[in-house]
């Protein structure tokens, strides 16, 4: 799949790979990767692009905690998108660039 469906020509090393969640009658299961090096993760990560249409996802793993943050910070992201600005989510931080001013800034909002 990785091959053929994202179109990396170069080799992939995957050191391991599993199957979590239960079985369900019409939903296949999500597949972890456990890749040997962080190249091999930004090869997959951008040719992403590629699965379009397709029903495959590619996802990165985070911590829970990581992951309920990145959940809050997503609504402000949309925020700042429906007013115009720039704006993309980078692990948990938020990237936004107006693009009145043609500035950049980093916001960072703790939701503890």
């Amino acid at each position: 799949m990785i091959k053929k469906q994202l179109k990396i020509t170069s080799e992939v090393v995957i050191e391991r790979a599993h199957r979590i969640g239960q079985h369900k009658h019409n939903k296949p299961r999500t597949i972890v990767l456990k890749l040997l090096n962080f190249q091999d993760k930004n090869k997959i990560l951008n040719a992403v692009k590629h699965l379009k249409g397709t029903g495959l996802y590619v996802n990165e793993d985070f911590a829970p905690e990581t992951t309920e943050l990145r959940r809050k910070l997503w609504e402000e992201v949309k925020k700042l998108r429906s007013e115009g600005k720039y704006a993309i989510l980078k692990y948990d931080k938020i990237f936004s660039r107006d693009f009145k001013k043609r500035r950049v800034s980093l916001l960072l909002k703790l939701f503890f």
